[in-house]
């Protein structure tokens, strides 16, 4: 026995409606750039929101926040998409 929550089973009817396959690929996929690093997108939509934890260590010079942008942009094929957050919490300059 299968046991779906709310939210999934919602999914699933949509589909069903739509006589779209459950099974076949899906259309968007949504990852940090920590989980894909050497993996490869046509198009890349980068949120530029900051945590307090890494405008803190981006405070402190360290070069880790620099880093991990330059491997979120370049998992790009052909489009990339830089999206500002509409209140910066911690301002990037």
């Amino acid at each position: 026995k299968l046991n779906f929550g709310e939210e999934e089973v919602i999914y699933l009817k949509s589909c069903l409606r739509r006589k779209e396959k459950i099974s076949q690929e899906p259309k968007v996929v949504l990852n940090t750039f920590h989980t894909i690093k050497g993996d490869e997108q046509d198009n890349v939509m980068l949120f530029l929101e900051m945590g307090m934890k890494a405008y803190e260590a981006l405070e402190r010079g360290s070069d880790e926040e620099h880093r991990n942008f330059y491997v979120a942009i370049t998992r790009t094929k052909k489009e990339l998409h830089l999206v500002e957050a509409e209140k910066w919490g911690y301002p990037i300059d």
